[in-house]
C-alpha cells in the first residue's frame, strides 16, 4: 500500500527536536484527506483527491495558529504507512479532513516537506512558505531557532 500523506501541525520546539533527535515523537496529532474512495466522486477522481487534500491543509494550519501562540505557523508533510495511521475523526461526507493520531514516531526521513509563514505577513491569512525537509535547517534559521 502506498503511504498516507499527514499534515502535522508543529510546535517551535517539536521542530527543533526534529532536527536535532531527528524524529518527532509520539503520539501526535494531524490531519489527512481520508482513506481512498472516500474523495466526492462527482467531480474527477483526480481533482477529488486534490480537493481533499487541501483541505486537510487547510485544518493543520489552523491547528497550528492555535498552537503557535502568535508565534509563525509550522506544519510538516509527511508520508506514513496506512497501518501506523488511526482516524479519531471522519468527516461522513466524503470530502473533509480526517483527524488522525500516530502511535509511533515519525523519523525525519517520513517527512517530505515543511509549511511556514512568510515572516512579518500581517493579512489575515498569512501565506505558508514551502521547504523541502533538506532545507531544515534554513527553516530553522528562518525562525531564530537555531541551536
Amino acid at each position: 500500500m502506498r503511504p498516507r500523506r499527514i499534515y502535522l501541525p508543529l510546535t517551535h520546539d517539536q521542530l527543533r527536536a526534529l532536527a536535532a533527535d531527528r524524529r518527532l515523537v509520539a503520539p501526535l496529532e494531524g490531519y489527512s484527506a481520508g482513506a481512498p474512495g472516500r474523495v466526492d466522486a462527482r467531480i474527477s477522481p483526480a481533482a477529488a483527491e486534490e480537493e481533499a487534500e487541501y483541505l486537510a491543509f487547510v485544518a493543520a494550519s489552523e491547528h497550528a495558529a492555535a498552537l503557535s501562540a502568535g508565534a509563525r505557523r509550522v506544519i510538516a508533510s509527511a508520508d506514513i504507512a496506512p497501518g501506523s495511521v488511526r482516524e479519531s475523526g471522519v468527516d461522513e461526507a466524503g470530502g473533509g479532513p480526517v483527524v488522525v493520531l500516530l502511535g509511533d514516531e515519525v523519523p525525519l526521513r517520513a517527512v517530505v516537506s515543511l509549511h511556514v509563514d512568510e515572516d512579518g505577513d500581517d493579512s489575515a491569512e498569512p501565506d505558508l512558505l514551502w521547504y523541502d525537509i533538506t532545507e531544515l535547517a534554513a527553516v530553522l534559521e528562518d525562525l531564530g531557532l537555531e541551536h
